[in-house]
């Protein structure tokens, strides 16, 4: 649901005071405002479209907008309306053209403030209401002188600039979290003094046998704040009715709304699947709600677990490779912020623990990564763009687990299992990588490349303690541990006939794979007669793996979930490198890098050893 249709909930049939002054806003969770810009000396335009029944008759009177810093910063700033965003070349600029009215504006006191001397009546067509002025003075404040707030309304943020946007154009989506206006749009009309809608959730899902949080939207359409209402809520049967007390009342703008959480136990007997749940908003400040939206129904299934969305993460890596330090760290860091929630494999090029040369998604450079074989970005960049992934509801849900099938535990079985919450009319497939960490080589070509060794800007950019490690390392590293690692690549593009093209919600969906791992070999060394192993990828049998994910047709992955490691009899298959070196200095830093004088009990550090072989040992450790 669009943000502008709030207003329309809000609004729709209520019934009508004497006429009445109320502000308009896409700024509708009342959000500070921030600031965007184009860090130029140019003209600015900034426009929002109203288009919407429930305003028609209203009548527009004027506008309040945030500046950022103080007026003097700024020139010739005007306010206009127009039907159509248009932009004209007169005397070789391009120039905004209204072609209802422009009028002066003022500022001061960080607003910007004009009155439209001929107020105009709102119809069923859209109209634009916006503001211009010059950035006079450029500085750091003046830079930016837009002030946004959150929102995702494409309606809510139109921007046209003399020298870098040259036609009007949405803005919305300059930002992860969207852009609106913070203009505030002035009008009059026969507006109620309360009115409250309620928007609900499209669906839920709610767990048996606890009590659930449900959220709804309560949005004004009345002239008074809202501080207070009282809700009816109904499901399977059971009424619940509560006075819901705002900590901040709703304020008095058109469309603006809040968050009501309503705590719904749902009995243990109840059966999995689709029931509805109906909320009714019946008082707003102690006064009858007569809005007709004042009530609303939606779906909620009842389900034994809400399937947590794992984003699978593949990166692309070499230890030939400085820059994919950045890589080998955001996969270390992620794991340990979200433990086994982070699924990643790491696909290596030209190095011992390198297994092809063709990947499931196109490299162009390294280090890259790929999230959900459809979005692409550097390494560095999985620290802000993974959690954003992860908040996407999931009704898929996959669980793996593996086991050694022979004593000589060569044979690695897989056991996949696919639930949804949703019945499922699609092709799905499943798909597997083989995965092995604690990876260590003796020679000089497992050192990984550190273009991060002794600089202390390109080490301020990876996540602490690790920058502090790898600046005080040496440019190539030696004795790295290697996590992650993808080792076989079978069944990396997913298995034919692995799911059935339609199955029941709450219908569990199994399948297998076995993988050999006997000969895992990686295709940089050449085997000689006298060394016929020479490429073998010297493998822990304790330390091995699988991730499972869930492929759409076009290739991309709907969830993920890696196993636990297989349980192994031979927890020393390799001998460790470097076991005849001693350690000839310790270090201990606290987690956000910086050097202690000694270890401290009971605090989790990292301790870093150089061997008398010249080898880097790191890991996390806590004195008890």
């Amino acid at each position: 649901m669009k943000n502008f249709s709030l207003l329309a909930l809000a609004l729709a049939g209520a019934t009508m005071a004497p006429a009445a002054n109320m502000d308009f806003s896409y700024n509708q969770e009342n959000a500070d405002p921030s600031w965007y810009g184009t860090n130029k000396k140019e003209n600015y335009h900034v426009a929002i479209k109203i288009e919407n029944p429930a305003l028609i008759g209203a009548k527009i009177t004027g506008i309040t907008v945030p500046i950022n810093g103080e007026a003097e910063y700024y020139a010739e700033p005007k306010a206009f309306m127009t039907k159509e965003l248009v932009v004209e070349r007169i005397d070789g600029v391009r120039v905004n053209v209204a072609d209802i009215c422009t009028v002066d504006a003022t500022m001061a006191d960080g607003m910007l403030t004009a009155t439209f001397s001929e107020p105009y009546t709102i119809t069923a067509d859209p109209v634009y209401v916006g503001y211009s002025l010059n950035v006079d003075q450029l500085n750091t404040v003046s830079k930016t002188p837009i002030a946004v707030a959150p929102g995702t309304n494409p309606d809510g943020f139109w921007f046209f600039s003399s020298r870098t946007q040259l036609k009007w154009a949405s803005y919305m989506d300059k930002s992860d979290n969207g852009y609106q206006s913070a203009m505030t749009v002035h009008l009059e009309g026969d507006f109620p003094a309360t009115s409250a809608a309620v928007q609900l959730p499209s669906r839920t899902v709610m767990l048996t046998g606890q009590t659930n949080e449900f959220k709804i939207n309560v949005v004004n359409g009345g002239t008074d704040p809202i501080s207070s209402v009282e809700i009816l809520s109904s499901l399977d049967g059971t009424c619940r009715f509560l006075t819901y007390t705002f900590d901040t009342p709703i304020p008095n703008t058109l469309g603006a709304y809040a968050t009501a959480t309503l705590e719904i136990p749902v009995p243990e007997e109840a059966e999995y699947g689709d029931r509805e749940i109906s909320v009714e908003i019946g008082q707003v400040n102690g006064v009858d709600n007569t809005n007709p939206s004042a009530s609303a129904s939606s779906r909620v299934i009842f389900a034994p677990m809400v399937p947590t969305n794992r984003p699978l993460v593949e990166e692309y890596t070499g230890t030939w490779c400085g820059w994919c330090v950045r890589g080998y760290v955001a996969l270390e860091w992620m794991k340990e912020e979200y433990g086994s929630d982070f699924v990643a494999g790491a696909w290596h090029n030209a190095d011992p623990m390198a297994i092809s040369n063709s990947y499931p998604n196109a490299s162009s450079g390294f280090p890259s990564a790929w999230i959900n074989r459809s979005i692409s970005l550097d390494p560095g960049s999985l620290y802000t763009d993974w959690p954003k992934v992860r908040e996407d509801e999931m009704d898929i849900s996959v669980d793996c687990k593996v086991e050694y099938l022979d004593p000589e535990e060569t044979q690695l079985s897989a056991k996949v299992s696919v639930s949804s919450i949703e019945k499922v009319d699609s092709p799905y497939f499943i798909g597997y990588l083989l995965i092995a960490d604690g990876l260590k080589g003796e020679d000089s070509s497992w050192f990984q490349k550190n273009y991060f060794s002794g600089s202390a800007a390109q080490a301020a950019t990876l996540p602490k303690p690790w920058g502090q490690i790898f600046m005080n390392a040496p440019s190539s590293v030696p004795n790295l541990e290697f996590n992650d690692v993808v080792v076989n690549k079978d069944y990396a593009m997913g298995v034919d006939g692995s799911l059935p093209t339609s199955f029941e919600a709450f219908s569990p969906q199994t399948h297998s794979v076995t993988f050999d791992i006997s000969d895992l070999r990686n295709i940089f060394a050449k085997p000689t007669a006298a060394d016929p192993d020479l490429n073998l990828i010297p493998i822990l049998k304790n330390k091995m793996r699988v991730i499972a994910f869930v492929l759409r047709p076009d290739g991309t992955v709907v969830n993920s979930c890696s196993s636990d490691y297989a349980e192994s009899s031979d927890p020393n298959s390799v001998e460790q490198v470097g076991a005849s070196a001693e350690v000839a200095a310790t270090a201990f830093y606290d987690l956000q890098g910086r050097l202690m004088k000694a270890p401290v009990k009971g605090q989790l550090m990292v301790c870093v050893q150089t061997m008398t072989d010249g080898t880097i040992r790191s890991q996390k450790v806590m004195i008890k």
